[in-house]
């Protein structure tokens, strides 16, 4: 059940969730979180977590820190990228290929020059759903550099929705979520 919730937390100093770990780096709503929790006590701002959703597993990857106040107050606007795949197997994780596409998407947006337009707020995979969640100062310049991102890269199946958020709500509920779970 969607209830119960078991979750492996692990921190990083980068979100290399999927070379640390063997896993996809993703986020998910309707998040529960329940007092059955390890950590690596080492690291100190990145938290890779994970719940149980539907009976299968979805990995969470995010700072547990906020950002600067001047960034905080540019960035209102939360950019969600959704990519929809077969959940049916691999325990509801992306195969393998799919993955690396997955991989490819995430650090072709990251690498790209944002400067300070672009906040990368979670990452969710896992039940058939990968995310990434970035805040941006506008819907007009996430998808321009977006695009700029992804130039000369095969089109991926993706969504992108915005939501407004100029107060970080989104991202301060995910980290509350699992505040004092490690």
């Amino acid at each position: 059940m969607a209830e119960k919730a078991c979750h492996a937390f692990a921190s990083t100093t980068r979100f290399g969730l999927t070379q640390a770990l063997g896993l996809p780096p993703n986020v998910a709503l309707n998040r529960k979180c329940e007092n059955n929790v390890t950590a690596l006590p080492d690291e100190k701002t990145g938290v890779i977590g994970r719940v149980i959703e539907h009976d299968m597993p979805v990995i969470y990857s995010f700072d547990s820190n906020l950002p600067v106040p001047e960034m905080l107050q540019s960035l209102g606007w939360l950019a969600v990228v959704s990519w929809k795949y077969d959940g049916s197997t691999n325990n509801g994780m992306p195969p393998q290929e799919l993955n690396q596409r997955m991989i490819l998407l995430e650090s072709s947006i990251e690498e790209h020059a944002w400067g300070s337009q672009l906040y990368r707020a979670y990452g969710r995979t896992g039940n058939g759903l990968k995310e990434l969640v970035y805040y941006t100062s506008s819907q007009e310049t996430f998808l321009q550099g977006i695009n700029a991102a992804l130039t000369g890269i095969p089109v991926f199946p993706i969504n992108i929705t915005f939501y407004a958020d100029a107060g970080w709500e989104d991202l301060k509920r995910l980290q509350s979520d699992f505040a004092g779970k490690a």
